[in-house]
């Protein structure tokens, strides 16, 4: 199969956030991050400069992100940096992100 190199800069990939609740056990909501390729350069850089900025450079848009009303939460730098104060948001968007360069895993 002949290489394709895509012009497309981003792509949608299911992100699952896990909150620990009573007894034990984990509640886990899902949404659809938008990530923005990077080279493995900028990513090593990134990696090594810690989660928020690998985040802030990877993570260019959310689908089906609300509040606990249900009202949509529009992706924006302010909504950003609030929830990557989030450890649970942070780990849940790392792991998509490296799933998602990782084609022996399953999307889950």
């Amino acid at each position: 199969m002949t290489f394709i190199r895509k012009k497309s800069s981003t792509y949608k990939w299911p992100v699952k956030v896990s909150y620990p609740v009573d007894d034990g056990r984990f509640e886990t909501d899902t949404f659809e991050a938008v990530f923005k390729r990077i080279g493995r350069s900028d990513f090593q850089r990134l990696a090594d400069s810690g989660d928020t900025e690998l985040i802030e450079a990877v993570l260019v848009g959310w689908d089906k992100v609300t509040d606990e009303a249900g009202k949509e939460i529009a992706f924006n730098a302010r909504e950003l940096r609030d929830l990557i104060d989030d450890p649970c948001f942070t780990k849940g968007v790392i792991r998509a992100y490296l799933n998602s360069l990782d084609d022996e895993k399953k999307s889950t």
